[in-house]
């Protein structure tokens, strides 16, 4: 039985493209498409650790997207999640922030 897939990579997230008040959150390894992606305390993915919508999240063919996230979100122990469907019920990446 083959191995299962390795789970999607985080990069880096490099500063220098976003806004100062921005950081870079950064995903490759996804399928190309539209991701729902929020702010949440705790980087399970459940709903009531909820702080907030972010823009969803755009994966190139090549595998990859970025999120410019708020510099104030940084620092605090909160991750994004990014969701593989629309009701936010299947998490298909996440990184703390």
């Amino acid at each position: 039985m083959p191995a299962p897939p390795p789970p999607p990579t985080l990069a880096p997230a490099p500063s220098s493209t976003a806004p100062p008040e921005y950081q870079l959150v950064v995903f490759t390894g996804l399928a190309s498409g539209s991701y729902p992606a929020h702010l949440h305390a705790i980087c399970n993915g459940r709903q009531r650790y909820h702080i907030a919508y972010l823009p969803d999240l755009s994966v190139s063919a090549a595998g990859s997207g970025a999120l410019e996230v708020p510099a104030a979100y940084f620092g605090k122990g909160w991750c994004v999640v990014v969701y593989a469907d629309r009701a936010a019920t299947a998490v298909a990446a996440y990184r703390p922030t």
